[in-house]
């Protein structure tokens, strides 16, 4: 049994070397970034910065897209994509955040993000709803009863069990 132990720890510190994968996704959302800017990407017949991933990197046409997604959001959530480049984050998460982007506090998101898994993410932020003000409210209950969603006074929200 020691064996087994001994030779999953080895997987799990070779897994954890694959964070090189992260920042590697961080480079591209960045030269995205940069082409989306500068529209660098336009040419004849080049349809969209998605399109120019895809040819350009092989992408399939959806990844481009999350890509160009993300890369859109590099302003408005400058911590949860500056913990993908530093390798913290996968590129699935970071993007899982994005589709929220501007509608909620980044340092809470991408601490968030941090400990949880894509679905959880994903269920976790889709069940709030953030109005420009930093008031949330759970899409349970859209009253914004305090019992559902709890204004944490920073912008951040958080729901009723005190998470």
């Amino acid at each position: 049994m020691n064996e087994s132990y001994a030779k999953l720890a080895d997987i799990k510190d070779r897994l954890a070397d694959a964070c090189v994968l992260n920042v590697a996704n961080a480079r591209l959302v960045e030269l995205t970034a940069e082409l989306i800017e500068t529209e660098l990407w336009r040419g004849y017949g080049i349809r969209s910065v998605e399109h120019y991933l895809t040819l350009q990197t092989g992408l399939s046409p959806e990844r481009a897209r999350q890509v160009a997604e993300v890369a859109a959001a590099t302003v408005e959530l400058p911590v949860t994509t500056g913990k993908l480049a530093a390798g913290e984050l996968s590129f699935e998460q970071v993007h899982a955040v994005t589709r929220h982007q501007g509608k909620f506090n980044d340092d809470e998101a991408a601490s968030f993000a941090t400990i949880a898994t894509v679905p959880q993410i994903r269920r976790t932020l889709s069940r709030y709803t953030f109005t420009d003000q930093g008031d949330a409210t759970s899409a349970a209950d859209p009253d914004g009863q305090q019992s559902s969603a709890e204004e944490a006074g920073d912008g951040s929200a958080t729901n009723g069990a005190g998470g």
